[in-house]
Parts: structure tokens; C-alpha cells; sequence
């Protein structure tokens, strides 16, 4: 295995054709597997977080009602920036009768961007 530079990763790939075998002592088989379990378990309680907040985030919507009350206005006027594009949204109906759906995330970054100072 390559020396690893202090920072850096260095993942050796290997290709294999026939099957390998390869003989541990039960020592050397716990220091492998302490040391898999070393690298792989903080990267997937990172991946594992990241879903769950990516999930968290999807399932929050609001309908263009919830979002014209927010905002004080018309659901017409919410409507009007999703088709403009000002709005993020995602059209759950058809394209004769569009019902959107406004993420969270996307209601705040439009509300942020169109506040009065």
C-alpha cells in the first residue's frame, strides 16, 4: 500500500482476475477490521446526516396558499412568480391545472431575495 501524505488520500486500485486468498492472525484480522471501522464509520454518520436533512427538507412543502399567506398577498400573485420563474415550485398536477408545491428552502431564498431592506 502507498504512504499516505499527511491530508491526503491515496486509494489504490487494484483489479483481480482470479480469486486471492489471504491468511490473517486473528491479531492482525481485529487491527484490519478496527481500522476499516475507524474510516468507514464517520464518513457514513456524515452521509446518513446529509440524508436525513436532504429528507427533512424534501417533505417540508408549502401549497401556494400557505405561501401567498406568508407572503400577504394573492395566490394568484404566487403563481405569477412561479410561471415568471421568480419561484421555485414543482408542478404535482398537470399542465391544465397545475397545483405547485414550494419548498421550505426555496420559500426562503425567494424571501430573502425580495425583502425590503
Amino acid at each position: 500500500m502507498r504512504e499516505e501524505a499527511e491530508g491526503i488520500r491515496v486509494t489504490p486500485t487494484l483489479t483481480y482476475r482470479k480469486p486471492m486468498s489471504i491468511t490473517l492472525t486473528p491479531t492482525e484480522l481485529t487491527s484490519l477490521a478496527q481500522q476499516i471501522q475507524d474510516v468507514l464509520l464517520p464518513a457514513l454518520k456524515i452521509a446518513l446526516s446529509t440524508a436525513s436533512k436532504a429528507s427533512a427538507d424534501a417533505t417540508q412543502c408549502l401549497t401556494v396558499a400557505e405561501v401567498a399567506k406568508r407572503l400577504k398577498c394573492h395566490s394568484k400573485t404566487v403563481c405569477k412568480y412561479i410561471e415568471e420563474g421568480k419561484l421555485a415550485a414543482a408542478n404535482i398536477g398537470t399542465w391544465e391545472r397545475p397545483q405547485y408545491r414550494v419548498s421550505e428552502k426555496d420559500f426562503t431564498t425567494f424571501y430573502k431575495g425580495h425583502r425590503r431592506a
